[in-house]
This record gives C-alpha cells, sequence and structure tokens, in this order.
C-alpha cells in the first residue's frame, strides 16, 4: 500500500559488470533520466585504441546492449553525460583526428539510439577536457580547453535541441591560459562557466555567464591572487544563484573556498570552508530543493599515495549561504579519496568516495539526511580486487546509481550498484471494526520490514457529525507488526457515538498513517474502517 521511498540504510542491489570483458574499460560518468534509467559511459580499449562506449540500465536496473559510440581508428577519451527533459542523451569526449585532440559528441534519442557523432572544436590545436550540461529547452552548452598556440584558452559552443551547432565561442581572455573548466545551467537557461587558470598558485578562479541567447557577459575573477585556484567546479539553484567552490592556499595549507554568484552574477563574499592547519582539496558540490548547498572534499591529502589520515568532510550551506559545522563522513583509518555527491528529491545527499582497506581499494558511500545527519557508511564494491574513481547520479525516484571501475583478476571493468528504494512497511485495517459498548477504539495494523515510527490520526464521522481521533505513535521494529490504537480526542463523545451504533446509524473512520523510517523518509497511507456496535 506504499509507493516507493528510500530507507535509512540504504539497500542497493548486487554490483553488476557494465562493460564487456577482454580489454580495460575505464572513468565511467552517469546521469539519470525523468523515467529512472541511467545512462552510463566510459572509454575501453577495442585493442589498439580507445574507444567511447555507453549502457543505458532501465528503471529497474536490467542493462540495455552496450553500444560504441566513438569511430575506430584514432583514441577517444574522457566522456561526460548529460540528459534533458526529454531523456534524450548528450555525450562529450575527446578523440584524435591524427593530428590534434578534438572534441566530439553525439546525441542519443529517448529509445536510445544514436545520432552522429559531430566534432565541435577548431582543428589545428589540442583541445581537452569537455563538460556539458543541459537546458529546459534540450540545448547542450559544451565547454573544453583548447590551446590558441600558445595559451590554453576556454571555448564553448551550444547544440539547438535538434542537434544544431551554433558558433563556438572563446570565453577566457587572451595572454594567460585558462583550464579545467565546468559548467552549470539555470533555470532562465543561461550557462555559468568556471574555470582555473594554469598558474595554479598564483592565478584567480573566474566565471562567465551566457545569455539565454548564449551571449557571453563580462569574465570575473572570484578568487584573490596568490591564494591558490585549483579544480572549481559550480552548481545553481532553484533561485538561479551559482555556487563555485575550489581548493585555495591560506599560505600554509589547501582550504575548500566557494563563493555565490546571485541571479544578477553579483558576487557575494569568498569563504574558507575547510578547517585549518590540514590539506583539503578536490571539492564536489551539489544543491537541493531548498537552496541549500552540500559541498564535500578530501582532506589530508588525495594525491593517490596511501595515507592513513585522509578523510572525506562536508559542510552544508543555508539557504542564505551560512555554513554549518564540518563533518567527517568517512570512517577512521587508511585512504579515503576521490568524493562525489548528487542530490535527491527529498534534499539528501549521497556521497561516494574509494577507500583503501588495508589490502585494497573499495567503493564506499553515505547518505546525509535532509537536516544533514550521516546516515552508516556502506561498502558498495566486493572485496578481493581493487575498485576507482565512483560516479553517482540519482533519478526522480530517489534511486542513487553509483559507477565505478574495478579490477576483474586481469582487465578493468566498468561496475554499477542501483540503491533499492522501497520503504519496507505497509499499514491497513479491517474493513469493518466491531466496539464494545462505550469504549471507541479505531486500530490500523502497521507491518515493518524496516525500523519505522508509525502515526496515525484521523476521525470518526457519524451521520453528520465528526468525531476527532486522538495522534497515536508507535516504533515498529524490523519484521514485527503492532496495532496502532486511536481513541477519541474527548471522551464524552464516545457516550454518544455508542448510543448512535445501537440506533442503527453508520459510522465511519478516516485514518491517516504516516510511517517514518530512521532517515526521516515518510510515507502516508490513508484508510477508510466502518465502526459497528458488537
Amino acid at each position: 500500500m506504499l509507493a516507493a521511498s528510500a530507507s535509512a540504510i540504504p539497500q542497493f542491489s548486487s554490483p553488476q559488470t557494465l562493460s564487456p570483458a577482454g580489454q580495460d574499460a575505464y572513468y565511467p560518468q552517469v546521469a539519470t533520466d525523468g523515467s529512472g534509467r541511467a545512462t552510463i559511459v566510459w572509454q575501453r580499449t577495442d585493442g589498439t585504441n580507445k574507444r567511447v562506449q555507453s549502457v543505458r540500465l532501465a528503471a529497474d536496473g536490467t542493462p540495455e546492449p552496450v553500444q560504441t559510440l566513438s569511430h575506430p581508428g584514432q583514441s577517444a577519451r574522457i566522456p561526460q553525460v548529460a540528459l534533458d527533459g526529454s531523456d534524450r542523451a548528450t555525450i562529450a569526449w575527446q578523440r584524435s583526428d591524427g593530428s590534434n585532440i578534438r572534441i566530439q559528441s553525439v546525441r542519443l534519442a529517448a529509445d536510445g539510439t544514436p545520432g552522429p557523432v559531430q566534432t565541435l572544436s577548431d582543428p589545428g590545436q589540442n583541445a581537452r577536457f569537455p563538460q556539458v550540461a543541459l537546458d529546459r529547452s534540450g540545448r547542450a552548452t559544451i565547454t573544453w580547453q583548447r590551446n590558441d598556440g600558445a595559451y590554453y584558452r576556454v571555448q564553448s559552443v551550444r547544440l539547438a535541441a535538434d542537434g544544431t551547432l551554433e558558433p563556438v565561442q572563446t570565453l577566457s581572455d587572451p595572454g594567460r591560459s585558462a583550464i579545467n573548466p565546468h559548467v552549470a545551467i539555470d533555470g532562465s537557461d543561461r550557462p555559468t562557466i568556471t574555470r582555473q587558470p594554469s598558474d595554479l598558485y598564483y592565478g584567480s578562479v573566474q566565471s562567465v555567464r551566457l545569455a539565454a541567447d548564449g551571449t557571453p557577459g563580462p569574465v570575473q575573477s572570484l578568487s584573490a591572487a596568490g591564494q591558490g585556484a585549483d579544480r572549481p567546479q559550480v552548481a545553481i539553484d532553484g533561485s538561479d544563484r551559482a555556487t563555485i567552490v575550489w581548493t585555495g592556499s591560506d599560505g600554509a595549507n589547501a582550504r575548500i573556498r566557494s563563493v555565490r554568484l546571485a541571479a544578477d552574477g553579483t558576487a557575494e563574499p569568498v569563504q574558507t570552508l575547510s578547517g585549518a592547519g590540514e590539506h583539503a582539496s578536490r571539492p564536489q558540490v551539489a544543491i537541493d530543493n531548498s537552496g541549500r548547498t552540500t559541498i564535500v572534499w578530501c582532506v589530508g591529502g588525495c594525491g593517490g599515495n596511501v595515507r592513513a589520515d585522509t578523510r572525506i568532510q562536508s559542510v552544508r550551506l543555508s539557504a542564505d549561504g551560512t555554513p554549518g559545522a564540518v563533518q567527517t563522513l568517512s570512517d577512521a583509518g587508511p585512504d579515503t579519496l576521490y568524493p562525489q555527491v548528487a542530490m535527491d528529491g527529498s534534499d539528501r545527499a549521497t556521497v561516494t568516495w574509494y577507500r583503501y582497506d588495508g589490502s585494497d581499494y573499495r567503493i564506499q558511500s553515505v547518505r546525509l539526511a535532509a537536516d544533514g545527519t550521516p546516515g552508516p557508511v556502506r561498502t558498495l564494491s566486493d572485496p578481493g580486487q581493487d575498485a576507482f574513481i565512483p560516479q553517482v547520479a540519482i533519478d526522480s525516484f530517489d534511486r542513487a546509481t553509483i559507477t565505478w571501475y574495478r579490477y576483474d583478476g586481469s582487465r578493468f571493468r566498468i561496475r554499477s550498484i542501483t540503491l533499492d528504494t522501497d520503504l519496507k512497511g505497509s499499514a491497513t485495517a479491517k474493513k469493518t471494526q466491531k466496539q464494545k459498548g462505550k469504549k471507541i477504539v479505531v486500530k490500523a495494523n502497521v507491518s515493518a520490514g524496516e525500523d519505522l515510527s508509525a502515526t496515525g490520526k484521523g476521525k470518526i464521522k457519524v451521520a453528520k457529525r465528526s468525531y476527532k481521533l486522538k495522534k497515536a505513535s508507535k516504533s515498529v521494529s524490523s519484521g514485527k507488526s503492532k496495532n496502532l490504537k486511536l481513541k477519541l480526542k474527548k471522551s464524552k463523545h464516545a457516550k454518544k457515538i455508542a448510543k448512535a451504533l445501537k440506533r442503527g446509524k453508520k459510522a465511519k473512520a478516516k485514518l491517516t498513517v504516516k510511517l517514518t523510517d530512521e532517515a526521516g523518509n515518510k510515507r502516508t497511507t490513508k484508510l477508510s474502517v466502518a465502526v459497528t456496535a458488537e
């Protein structure tokens, strides 16, 4: 009787292997559509060159056939994927044309059929590290860094909903390199693109906003020169405010910093989020439906060497930008690296990373409740072989799909796992409940497949009069059933109802039962019960 909702301790499906055997596959990316399907892309060798492949998982997690998207003959690497409101995937990657590295893309229709491959960047110089985002009109904005012969410049192009290419635009200033662009699009179809300087320790994080018609606005410098500016990331809330995060220096350690741009592009003051005295890096950012921002990062060093003191931390910024307390999410012990974060429709964050367990690297995950409280850490990948670089996306049913690559003993393969979102419990009531004398009690039965709290309220209607029932609450342990007993709010009404029942009047109880799990997930069931005299 209950629709899907996520449980307190996320229950995951068994990991499944997606890439074909026989060759190495690396660096998966994942995005989900409005039908609950996940599209996962990766790079895989074909024996000679690297090719971009994809697979779509049905809403129940069943994989469709793997598709090879890039052409043979030259290596294609580092695919990125985003999905529009019509369930079409736009995938971008970098590929050599025999002389230079070029940015290419392909669009998959809602049924998964790939369109033609398009080359986006100009010939003659190398272009690398594409990023892609989709707006509400189904237009894709793809950005990358490209050498102009002397410096790297950030460029972008927009693909219309029908796939038509608009002109390539160069967004960064000449005379100094800008690298590692990242893009997000607001509700007014305006992309915000961030980038870092190549002179990492002296340059500034910069951003530019494109109007809905694609016209670029002025370049803004967001961080102070001399403090460092590494790996900026951007996310945009429902009020069209962009939050940009990056790694900067306080003179002794790398710190996580952020700035928020108002809907009109005005920058608020820069905030330092991570604690002093420790090195922090690789921030990631996501924003919930309430305008609250969750930022995660690595602290203690994330260079890939095994270190006992490396941990994953997070902080939540309120809707007005005020930071809460920093939380450590990963367990104490060996390395934890490469955090990623995604938000669901219930304002919960799913965070994933990989961690050394003393023998192998394993994929782990934790979910933060809507109030920011972290649940237990879950280890998702199997023991026995290394697993790396997880990615996470969440669909409209609040199901998280996490993907990574893992060694199978001879090759690296792409793996994925999907969160099982069923709340394990139900509320029922008999169609008719008989009452003895003046004792009026209505019962609802709650059966729990996990630890739940149940709250019921309602009223009894006799003829044209209604009598309220007291709210009742109970905890129900996993695997148990309990009756929720609702008594009259005013005991003096029991006599009136009892007399009416004896005279043959019809009475009906209307109940609302709310089940809540340990993470605060809620589901409501409405029940109708006839009340008669025994």
